[in-house]
């Protein structure tokens, strides 16, 4: 009798207790789960990493770049709930002692989903590309890329940088690679070792000019020779940035034939919105990592019935249609060059390639039609969220926020 008595009166302490416990638990996964719907739309270019943890001592515990959501939730805490404990790594890491930038220094450098070899390939970063460096991981490092998406690389890809070294780097004299893929020679005569290859858009420091060559510096340290016919300065480079249908198109066709790529976004190979998104940059403008998110910016087009309404350089995009029970869904993206026609890096055929909206014509690709879903004008919107040109990006020489070194709680 007496051990009932006993067991009846704990858990008639207990049960309350457990009660309170879980709305307390209930409230604090609310609260997370708010500011991350309200700071983090996209998790491909936002880390909000925060879990509660209330077995023991109730702490909260993660990761998150994102400056505004970490203040917003330390102050919701410190003012109602200052028993639980707050235990958020603001990155950058402060382990990185203010290395909290990076230059892509090899041709083409991979960025996967997870810090290891075997993960997913999501995008790539070429020669010059300026990034944000958020945390070390072994002999990985997870980076922004200018256009927010987030990845991992490895530690060989990238050279580390301050705040003041990218600033001193972007106003420094540099050079623009223009043609599709070369060689980086060791000396100014193309029968030397090679010491890299180049894709376009790379972008090196100018050490000197050579009679048919430009000396030029890698990330790195490295110095070498490039063939001076491709070697843009980049100040040239920003004054003839004057995008237009015919220069997108121009550029599109150079890419005909070059494979596709699943998370390629180079001369090396490139997946369907790695195309787009390299065709814009080469003209001065960063468009969204994925045709998912390319597809949120510029003027709607209404082209779903005729294609007269298009416009060369319009993107169309594919995909799944919405159903009753199921969202719209983006797949695919090309660009619109006239007359029905688009170009396009195509999983199917495994490479760039030009198909017709028209049935009847030879290259009508009746699957795309099918799967056909919206149209958007780029050029009309450039400056606008989502199409940035360049050097207004703060990692290709605006001015680098400060947002990254605000100290931490």
């Amino acid at each position: 009798m007496k051990q009932w008595i006993i067991l009846l009166c704990t858990l008639i302490f207990i049960l309350p207790f457990t009660g309170f416990k879980k709305a307390c638990e209930k409230e604090i996964n609310d609260i997370l789960e708010r500011i991350e719907e309200k700071y983090v739309p996209d998790s491909r270019t936002a880390l909000f990493e925060v879990h509660f943890d209330g077995k023991e001592s109730p702490v909260i515990t993660g990761e998150t770049n994102l400056v505004n959501a970490f203040n917003e939730l330390d102050s919701i805490l410190k003012k109602d709930h200052p028993e639980i404990g707050f235990n958020v790594d603001l990155l950058p890491s402060e382990s990185l002692d203010g290395l909290i930038y990076g230059l892509i220094t090899i041709s083409v450098a991979n960025l996967r989903s997870s810090p290891r070899h075997s993960a997913e390939l999501i995008t790539q970063g070429i020669l010059g590309t300026p990034v944000r460096v958020l945390k070390k991981e072994n002999n990985w490092y997870l980076i922004q890329t200018p256009d927010s998406y987030l990845g991992w690389t490895t530690e060989g890809s990238i050279s580390l940088l301050t705040e003041n070294e990218l600033e001193n780097y972007n106003h420094s004299d540099r050079i623009i690679y223009t043609d599709l893929t070369g060689t980086c020679y060791s000396l100014p005569d193309k029968n030397s070792r090679p010491m890299s290859d180049i894709v376009a858009g790379s972008i090196l420091r100018l050490i000197e000019r050579n009679a048919g060559f430009r000396k030029i510096q890698f990330p790195d340290g490295r110095t070498g020779f490039l063939n001076k016919e491709y070697c843009l300065p980049i100040v040239k480079w920003q004054e003839s940035l004057k995008p237009d249908e015919r220069r997108i198109v121009e550029t599109a066709y150079r890419f005909l034939g070059i494979p596709y790529l699943w998370g390629g976004t180079s001369s090396k190979g490139l997946d369907c919105s790695g195309f787009t998104k390299t065709v814009f940059f080469m003209n001065g403008i960063i468009l969204q990592r994925d045709a998912s998110q390319q597809v949120l910016y510029g003027d709607p087009v209404d082209a779903l019935q005729d294609c007269k309404y298009l416009e060369p350089a319009d993107l169309l995009f594919f995909g799944d249609h919405k159903t009753d029970s199921t969202s719209e869904r983006i797949t695919h993206v090309g660009i619109y060059i006239g007359n029905g026609e688009f170009i396009h890096s195509s999983s199917g055929a495994g490479y760039v390639k030009i198909n017709s909206l028209l049935p009847g014509i030879e290259n009508y690709d009746g699957y795309l039609d099918s799967i056909f879903i919206c149209a958007r004008r780029i050029l009309t919107c450039v400056g606008e969220p989502g199409i940035e040109p360049v050097f207004s990006n703060e990692l290709y020489g605006g001015t680098v926020s400060q947002i990254y070194l605000n100290e931490r709680r």
